[in-house]
């Protein structure tokens, strides 16, 4: 991640994920964070891009668990914060 700053703009897509849905019962929790992420990746990421915009997926599950992306990116933002 970058320092995003006044003149630069951040698409933040958030998802929340039902890890325990049907389709999702025989599949790692972790790896369906993964495909969504990879999947709202794929439908916007061209087009942030197109527009010089900074996209970042925020995909979380309905228990609390947070994806690679999320926590990288929270990361970021409360060292942010702290200076």
């Amino acid at each position: 991640f970058t320092d995003y700053g006044p003149t630069e703009h951040m698409v933040s897509l958030t998802l929340v994920s039902l890890i325990d849905a049907k389709s999702n019962h025989s599949r790692d929790p972790a790896k369906v964070l993964e495909a969504h992420e990879w999947e709202k990746k794929k439908m916007y990421f061209k087009d942030c891009l197109a527009q010089h915009h900074h996209f970042a997926t925020f995909v979380v599950s309905t228990y609390g668990l947070i994806s690679k992306v999320v926590k990288t990116l929270l990361k970021k933002a409360s060292s942010l914060l702290a200076e």
